[in-house]
């Protein structure tokens, strides 16, 4: 997507490239392909569900609105702690946590629904979600996506649309956030 000061999507592009080669300068194209921008529309209000995820849970509880705690079946041990790091994906919610229990009856507490603008709905027991992956390059401002999945060939038509505006160059940064196998992406 655009931003809004180039509200004539790609048309503006086209010009900002043709005045930056005018100048003497050749235009690249720096993006972190495996990367979702956290304000992107993939994210809010509504998360895609091609996020990537590190770790699946399945709930064992129904979640209501409101529940501060998110009750899983699977053992929770070893699960992320980094502040910014701590996002749960059930539906298209996404939820922090403080903490979690790893002992039985497993669960995350300290829960914030409806994080990153996203929308906090009630969930079924046996909803199966996940542990977002979030970057740790650049303080948890990003989020990978499954590259095992039609978001992967959606981003690329994307970035190969800007490309063909005019720029001469590109510089796929961010090859080492890259999901297993990872020679192959």
């Amino acid at each position: 997507d655009y931003r809004p000061e180039y509200g004539r999507g790609i048309e503006d592009v086209r010009a900002m490239l043709s005045r930056i080669r005018a100048a003497g300068i050749t235009p690249g194209l720096h993006f972190l392909h495996t990367h979702i921008g956290i304000r992107s529309r993939y994210v809010t209000p509504r998360a895609d569900h091609r996020l990537n995820k590190t770790r699946t849970f399945t709930l064992a509880r129904p979640l209501g609105a409101d529940d501060d705690e998110v009750w899983v079946e699977q053992d929770t041990y070893g699960m992320v702690m980094s502040e910014r790091c701590r996002i749960l994906q059930f539906g298209t919610e996404l939820i922090s946590y403080k903490g979690c229990s790893d002992e039985p009856p497993y669960r995350f507490t300290g829960c914030k629904r409806g994080v990153y603008g996203t929308v906090a709905e009630e969930h079924p027991m046996g909803l199966q979600g996940g542990l977002v992956d979030v970057s740790e390059f650049g303080h948890g401002h990003s989020f990978y996506l499954d590259q095992n999945s039609s978001l992967q060939d959606e981003i690329a038509d994307k970035l190969a649309q800007a490309y063909g505006a005019g720029f001469e160059f590109a510089y796929f940064d961010g090859s080492e956030g890259t999901n297993a196998p990872f020679e192959y992406h």
